[in-house]
């Protein structure tokens, strides 16, 4: 599922370096995120991110809300060449993209083709917005160096926050820049401060894109923490209407009916589509006990993706996904979604 960035930096590290005892910073442009067509009447969103040696992400038809990974190698010179394959099977690509960037990669052009050569569609696509990482080096004291050395962690703790910039500059667009761009420098700030327990905050939030368009933004939040023989994975959401003023971020109460009876109905359908995931991951830990509290959720043109946390954290959450069609029983009768992603006339 996704990756972006940002502008204003100079600024922003500034602030950073002023508020930071003279810890070091580091940040850059690590990604983009793409609407165009392809075919010019097949549209489309695209998330890339990249180093030195390769280009991952996904990108997605709006047709069908239906995404696919992408990847392949990095080169400043020869042409650009992404493979894509299906979430579910990385043994086999299903079609490329081969092009150019141009712009300082804001802009991304080429040719579709399908996995068996018989189709070859030109595609087009323009950056919407950045990824910006930003890092900061955490110099611990001996007790913990020694520690993370035995379990054969760095001996001191690097965080790294990956957040989107977005280059629109309406006016929800550009209150929601400033609001994330705070949200990441209060993070970093924390980022070396134990709680009560002598525990560090976590490890870093990748903020990636799910889906915009005029009147709708949806982030999703990954959060890495220590801990386990893996690291633990968090998973959070957050959908914005845009076309105001100001954003107006989504709730469970503007999307669903208030009813009881048709939320625990509901709860139970999402239950039983995360434990069929679970079982795939033979996942023998289920969490039955889920809230709606606990639920996250992002949204595209086509369905809504439940966020059912995982038991075990090195899992993150099972996606659960559901059309719109499916969800128009459950919905509020005044829902704030735009009305437009709904099937309104069987409500």
């Amino acid at each position: 599922m996704n990756i972006k960035a940002f502008y204003r930096l100079i600024g922003l590290a500034i602030f950073l370096i002023l508020l930071t005892t003279g810890r070091v910073f580091s940040d850059k442009v690590v990604g983009y995120y793409y609407t165009g067509v392809i075919n010019g009447n097949l549209p489309i969103q695209m998330s890339l991110s990249w180093n030195s040696a390769e280009i991952n992400g996904e990108y997605q038809y709006v047709a069908t809300g239906h995404y696919l990974d992408l990847d392949g190698p990095a080169s400043s010179t020869s042409p650009v060449a992404l493979r894509e394959y299906n979430h579910d099977d990385y043994t086999v690509s299903s079609g490329s993209f081969t092009g150019a960037f141009a712009e300082n990669r804001r802009l991304f052009t080429g040719v579709w083709r399908s996995s068996d050569g018989k189709r070859s569609l030109p595609f087009s696509l323009l950056a919407v917005a950045e990824y910006r990482c930003l890092t900061k080096t955490i110099k611990l004291d001996a007790d913990d160096q020694v520690e993370r050395k035995e379990e054969g962690k760095t001996p001191d703790r690097i965080v790294t926050e990956v957040f989107p910039y977005f280059y629109e500059s309406t006016p929800s667009l550009s209150f929601l820049n400033r609001q994330i761009r705070n949200d990441v420098i209060a993070d970093i700030m924390a980022s070396n401060k134990k709680d009560p327990e002598g525990v560090l905050p976590n490890l870093g939030t990748n903020c990636r894109i799910d889906y915009i368009d005029d009147n709708l933004v949806s982030l999703t939040y990954i959060t890495t923490n220590e801990g386990g023989a893996h690291n633990l994975y968090g998973i959070d959401s957050e959908n914005y209407l845009i076309d105001g003023p100001k954003p107006k971020r989504l709730e469970w109460d503007d999307l669903l009916s208030s009813d009881k009876r048709l939320r625990a109905e509901l709860m139970s359908k999402i239950r039983a589509k995360a434990l069929k995931l679970a079982r795939a991951f033979r996942d023998h830990c289920f969490d039955a006990d889920v809230k709606w509290k606990d639920l996250g959720f992002s949204l595209n043109a086509k369905r809504v993706t439940f966020y059912y946390p995982c038991e075990i954290g090195s899992l993150g959450s099972y996606d659960v996904q559901m059309s719109y069609a499916d969800l128009v029983p459950y919905l509020a009768k005044k829902c704030s979604i735009p009305q437009r992603l709904f099937p309104c006339s069987k409500r």
